[in-house]
């Protein structure tokens, strides 16, 4: 269930990609070519963008993607890396947990308020990002389960 849904996350984060594409082509060829300024687009694909990034931050955790040094861990026993692994699956766990907790309080007090050229509450932002805490939860809970098994098996 969890490879399905990072499969659908993957999908959501490739079309925010694409509509971010699209709207910033829209906004050159009427911009440039038309010479019609509109006011939406920019504010669209700053949104597209954020979503973007806070759809795919999870999918990179879980497939290993982000970006770190090994110089010293891959020297260290298997025992000790398997400990490391374990404490960065704890602290994604956290610092997802802590990214949804204080999202909700932002979604809450943005809640009222949209933007200024588009008809999308203020908290639209903060939605992605308590998304994006709440897949990080989950994916490390994940990684956590998988990394116990490996250390029971002989």
């Amino acid at each position: 269930m969890i490879a399905h849904l990072e499969k659908l996350v993957s999908y959501l984060a490739g079309l925010t990609l694409a509509a971010f594409t699209a709207i910033i082509l829209l906004e050159v060829i009427c911009r440039y070519w038309l010479h019609i300024a509109l006011s939406w687009p920019a504010e669209a694909s700053i949104l597209l963008f954020q979503w973007m990034v806070f759809l795919a931050a999870p999918v990179a955790l879980r497939q290993g993607l982000h970006f770190t040094v090994d110089a010293v861990v891959v020297t260290l026993p298997k025992a000790i890396q398997g400990i490391l692994a374990r404490l960065s699956a704890v602290v994604a766990l956290a610092t997802g947990a802590t990214l949804a907790f204080y999202s909700y309080r932002m979604i809450v007090r943005s809640w009222n308020t949209t933007y200024p050229t588009l008809p999308v509450s203020a908290s639209a932002p903060f939605i992605g990002l308590a998304v994006s805490g709440l897949l990080i939860v989950l994916f490390s809970l994940q990684l956590l389960i998988e990394q116990g098994r490996k250390v029971g098996t002989p």
